[in-house]
């Protein structure tokens, strides 16, 4: 059986990055979560096991018992009178199974029966166990003791996971079970192992003015093209697609502007993108118009009187154009122009948002239809929820935690349930908030890799389906290291893309060179127009680089891109046969990505800003694009 030693083995780049990750594993975690298993995935899981169930479980009582409840079957039959017991004199297993429990009983659990030996890596338990049970975001092996009752216990090594199944699954229960009845509906489910994509090369694209603030990947004249838009206070600077590459066209689109924050919208009602540009150093919001030939000339602009975090579209009621979000300290304020002027009141009357709140995402999070405005603060996270008439509740505190100066707050569906989660990043590291219906809870402890390996430091983030099946990756940008990206095994379960790492080795020097100096921003987008995602970075050293994506396999797939008629952000999902692809935020001019692992339709579901809920079934034999809110298909 091939392991993941093996592959190590046979890939001295792709060894070297798991030698630096698990020295990164060494030192941030006494117990480190195990690498993925390369060659047993939780399909194999599935289909090796006899039987599988889920139920509710509480913490030992008497004589060490577990009390399950609310037992269902997933396949097979579990034993009529299923009793599981702990030894009450092992404090190890006790501690164990109280910790993946919780205070908070009952969790969920998940038995399967079987000979999971296929998943062994590295010496074999002195017993094999009958069955293995998956509490919280721990593996327990169940040993039988007689008909119908089992019991916890280590094996020879001092462990409860002679398995390693952890190699496996090293997320949460909940999320396996989720992941076990898709396979058990699909004979075609598959979960990734590594990003099977990788790098064809980096080229050093220009010399920046400047530090870099901020990217986007931007669809300026609705053709399908993506430019590229780098936010410097230094000066702004605009690239188009070019024979592969990018080719510098700010000058002949007047782009003058100096900006610490961009976004986009049509914010004068004309029917173009313009943008949105915050200068810290001035204090200004300014508008920047698109014009009928694709320039950009200066229009309205005002102060806002703090420091300003973050830059949103946002919609301002069914008679308005697209109006501004700006997150700053204290509460954030909307602007909108009005008979050509700037108009900027804040959101809300009152608000406990500290003098450090960080950037503030505007979306739809409670599934009405109507954008809200998400901000975290040092040590919580509030919801203005949005109004039909384009205004805002007074805020709610939707969440509890502590992460301080944030450099990046985005939102995706990680889990694929149709709802937007939220990724933060910045000084500790990520932060992963799931969305439990308009409040959120931080689970960043179950999604895999990502719970062990991102640094601290992080300066910038971004999110794609970054290998075309149809899953949710992101980036994180280090300002003294190469960016790291990790794969979505679905189910908020991550892993490092080393294969992607490992094609580093293979590409220019001095590009690399530059790339490892550390990143200040960057962004994903389809610079190449081979339907998948590229990734554009500015070093620290102010070069732009472009990280090309390869162009051969997995291309297939759908870019939606909303068009300045639809006024702010929207939620787009996408089911592929009986897998969920889960929902996209989409901002005005700025496209999303369902890729698709093979040819076939794919059922969408959205809803613009103030609308009703559509659905459409498009077909997809090449990479293709859908405009909103037409519904135009283009090959």
């Amino acid at each position: 059986m091939k392991t993941v030693l093996d592959l190590l083995n046979t890939r001295p780049g792709l060894r070297r990055s798991v030698v630096l990750a698990v020295a990164v594993l060494m030192l941030s975690a006494a117990e480190a979560p195990a690498l993925i298993n390369v060659d047993f995935t939780p399909v194999d899981l599935y289909h090796r096991a006899e039987a599988a169930i889920f139920a509710n479980v509480s913490p030992p009582g008497e004589q060490g018992r577990l009390a399950l409840a609310d037992i269902s079957e997933l396949k097979g039959d579990a034993p009529d009178d299923l009793r599981i017991r702990v030894d009450t004199d092992d404090q190890q297993v006790v501690d164990s199974i109280r910790s993946a429990i919780g205070d908070q009983p009952p969790a969920r659990a998940i038995v399967l029966w079987g000979d999971f030996s296929g998943a062994a890596i590295g010496g074999q338990a002195a017993q094999s166990p009958t069955a293995m049970l998956h509490i919280g975001t721990t593996w327990f092996a169940l040993y039988r003791e007689n008909q119908g009752q089992y019991e916890i216990r280590p094996d020879a090594q001092g462990m409860t996971d002679p398995l390693d199944l952890q190699t496996v699954w090293a997320g949460s229960t909940v999320m396996l079970e989720e992941c076990l009845r898709y396979i058990a509906s699909d004979p075609r489910a598959d979960i990734p192992v590594l990003a099977e994509v990788t790098w064809e090369d980096i080229e050093i694209i220009d010399d920046l003015p400047g530090p870099a603030a901020a990217m986007l990947a931007v669809d300026l004249a609705g053709d399908g093209t993506n430019s590229l838009i780098v936010a410097s206070p230094a000066g702004d600077r605009l690239y188009r697609p070019a024979d592969g590459s990018l080719r510098c066209a700010t000058d002949e689109t007047g782009l003058s502007s100096k900006s610490d924050l961009l976004t986009t919208g049509d914010f004068d009602g004309s029917g173009r993108i313009d943008l949105a540009s915050w200068n810290t150093q001035s204090g200004k919001l300014t508008i920047l118009l698109q014009q009928a030939d694709g320039t950009f000339a200066g229009g309205a602009s005002a102060e806002i009187d703090a420091p300003v975090t973050s830059l949103s579209p946002a919609y301002a009621g069914p008679d308005s154009p697209t109006a501004i979000i700006a997150g700053r300290e204290g509460i954030p304020v909307r602007a909108l122009l009005v008979d050509g002027q700037l108009e900027v009141t804040p959101i809300a009357e009152q608000s406990p948002a500290g003098e450090r709140a960080g950037p503030c995402i505007v979306a739809d999070f409670d599934g009405d239809g109507l954008p809200d405005v998400f901000q975290p603060t040092p040590s919580t996270a509030l919801l203005y929820r949005g109004k039909a008439d384009g205004t805002y509740a007074e805020p709610e505190k939707v969440a509890e935690g502590r992460w301080e100066e944030l450099t990046a707050a985005v939102a995706g569906d990680f889990d694929q349930n149709g709802k937007l989660d939220v990724l933060l990043a910045g000084r500790d590291g990520v932060v992963l908030l799931t969305n439990e219906g308009g409040t959120f809870r931080n689970r960043t402890d179950e999604t895999g890799e990502l719970t062990y390996i991102p640094r601290p430091g992080i300066s910038s983030a971004d999110l794609a389906d970054i290998n075309n099946n149809g899953r949710l990756d992101m980036t994180l940008l280090y300002p003294r290291a190469r960016p790291h990206v990790y794969f979505n095994r679905g189910f908020r379960c991550f892993g490092y893309a080393l294969d992607l790492e490992d094609s580093l080795d293979y590409v220019d020097y001095d590009a690399l060179d530059e790339l490892e100096y550390g990143q200040t921003s960057g962004t994903f987008g389809d610079f190449t127009g081979n339907g998948g995602p590229d990734m554009a970075v500015a070093t620290t050293e102010n070069k732009l680089l472009l990280l090309r994506r390869e162009d051969a396999g997995a291309t297939l797939g759908l870019t939606v891109t909303a068009s300045a008629d639809v006024r702010g952000p929207a939620t787009i999902s996408a089911v592929d046969g009986r897998r969920p692809l889960g929902a996209r935020l989409l901002l005005p001019g700025q496209p999303v990505l369902f890729g698709k692992t093979s040819r076939g339709p794919l059922d969408l579901t959205w809803r613009l800003p103030g609308g009703d809920e559509q659905t459409d079934r498009e077909v997809v034999i090449s990479p293709v694009r859908l405009e909103l809110p037409a519904g135009e298909v283009r090959e």
